[in-house]
């Protein structure tokens, strides 16, 4: 399935991408998914395994539809066009997604394969991806506002 978000953004897309690629280890990343007052998951977080330049390869760990969810991938960033490429795999499905934040917006195109028993939900779990992409864009955005309104 292909699914295409657009978000507006205050945010200029030099700063943007330099937030969206500061990647660290912890589960803080992620902080919008976790309810006012609990804590994250025990099992949640991210680990930055290899860093250079141009490529990241990270690991997170939470939970999707309640069940647990191991994220592996590549990022490739291009700070020239301020496109931040992701290519990877967890426990449900292959993935690939370009964010590109322009004047005024922040594109995600993504495509997401379900793995092998999931194959026949691929079209009746569209909505629930598309959701879950939307609810993760708007949070990093959001989280991106906040932290980039307080000067430094």
């Amino acid at each position: 399935m292909r699914i295409r978000l657009e978000r507006p953004t205050r945010i200029p897309p030099e700063r943007l991408f330099e937030w969206w690629t500061d990647f660290k280890d912890g589960a803080e990343d992620h902080a919008f998914l976790i309810k006012p007052g609990e804590r994250a998951p025990g099992d949640a977080g991210r680990r930055v395994l290899s860093r250079s330049d141009t490529k990241v390869e990270i690991e997170d760990r939470g939970r999707f539809l309640g069940l647990p969810l191991r994220e592996r991938y590549n990022v490739c960033l291009h700070p020239e066009r301020n496109e931040v490429l992701l290519y990877g795999e967890n426990n449900f499905s292959r993935f690939s997604a370009s964010y590109r934040f322009e004047d005024g917006k922040a594109v995600l195109d993504a495509t997401v394969a379900p793995r092998t028993l999931l194959v026949p939900l691929d079209r009746p779990m569209e909505p629930v991806v598309r959701r879950f992409l939307a609810r993760d864009l708007e949070g990093h955005l959001g989280d991106a506002e906040r932290d980039l309104a307080t000067p430094p």
